[in-house]
């Protein structure tokens, strides 16, 4: 069944739940084979936005007169340890529904299921204070300027 929307808008109707399904599934695959560890410690975090914008009688030269944005936002972040080794996921999912194109509103919402985070490591203990990671990981770089 065609929805009569552009394959882009159609990708962005997808639910956001279907984050939680994955990680969900990548923790059930592995939790019998780490359910006989003792130490093993498990960390799961996560967010969930949603947003309704309204633009009635827009002020810019042949904008639309009347628009609306639903706006959704989901963030999840687990971790596992186990002595020395680590791994970790963070991803977030944004998607925007009942925008029009060329809306004002929120066009920069959509970026459906990013994995931001997602790497293994092994760290020293207090002898050696060394941290080692493979994987995708962000970095913020700031950079101090003298005024």
């Amino acid at each position: 069944m065609g929805t009569g929307l552009p394959s882009s808008k159609r990708l962005c109707m997808a639910p956001p739940w279907r984050a939680i399904a994955v990680l969900i599934g990548i923790l059930t695959a592995w939790m019998p084979a780490l359910a006989g560890l003792d130490g093993v410690e498990l960390e799961i975090q996560g967010s969930h936005r949603l947003r309704y914008e309204y633009l009635h009688n827009g002020r810019r030269p042949q904008a639309v007169e009347h628009d609306e944005l639903l706006a959704s936002r989901l963030y999840l972040d687990a971790t596992l340890r186990y002595q020395n080794v680590f791994a970790a996921l963070e991803i977030q999912d944004s998607r925007a529904w009942l925008d029009d194109d060329n809306t004002p509103l929120g066009t920069d919402d959509v970026n459906t299921l990013e994995p931001i985070q997602a790497f293994i490591g092994w760290e020293g203990g207090d002898q050696l204070p060394l941290q080692v990671r493979v994987g995708r990981i962000f970095v913020v770089v700031l950079a101090a300027c003298g005024l």
